[in-house]
């Protein structure tokens, strides 16, 4: 079963820093506006790696 992790970034973010984040293999999950569009929060996943999977290693 795919296994996920989750990170949470707050703050209004440039598309330089959502790639970076893209980069790093995290997928934006969802987006939420605070209140008077001040506040910005960006909600990303990305999946974990098996620690018994060794496909990757060689």
């Amino acid at each position: 079963m795919q296994k996920w992790e989750y990170k949470l970034v707050e703050g209004w973010q440039t598309i330089d820093q959502l790639s970076a984040l893209g980069s790093e293999g995290w997928e934006l999950v969802s987006t939420e506006v605070g209140v008077g569009n001040h506040n910005m929060a960006f909600y990303f996943k990305r999946p974990v790696a098996d620690e018994n999977d060794h496909s990757s290693n060689g």
